[in-house]
């Protein structure tokens, strides 16, 4: 056996020790399949199923970051199948706070559009602190 094979096999071998750990702790938690929601536990792969909020966030005017002009949350990023998701509306809130260190000495307006796991919708706007 080749030592890259020996290395896929340990690296498979201990991927998949570690979930077969979590999810042995899951039934000692009390999941059972098909009935109720799991406990969320570390390296289980169930543990991104959790509740989040997606919100769509916008700088009006833009925010000017490294040159580049970012009006939306997924601007600065690369376009794929998905945008960065946080898990709660208060986390986006953070960010956009932070993000309005990048603001123009104009007044800067944040809106921000969440929709929750329950399917609620939310709409918030506020200013950039100065």
């Amino acid at each position: 056996m080749t030592g890259r094979v020996a290395y896929i096999l340990g690296l498979v071998g201990v991927l998949a020790a570690a979930q077969l750990a979590a999810q042995m702790e899951q039934v000692a938690e009390g999941y059972r399949p098909f009935g109720q929601a799991p406990k969320r536990v570390a390296f289980s792969w169930d543990m991104f199923a959790v509740d989040i909020d997606r919100c769509a966030v916008t700088w009006d005017p833009p925010l000017v970051i490294d040159g580049r002009s970012v009006a939306r949350w997924r601007d600065p990023g690369t376009y794929l199948e998905w945008d960065a998701v946080m898990s709660n509306r208060e986390a986006y809130e953070v960010v956009a706070r932070v993000a309005c260190l990048y603001r123009s000495q104009r007044p800067t307006t944040v809106t921000m559009t969440c929709a929750s796991s329950d399917g609620t919708l939310k709409d918030e706007r506020f200013d950039c602190p100065k």
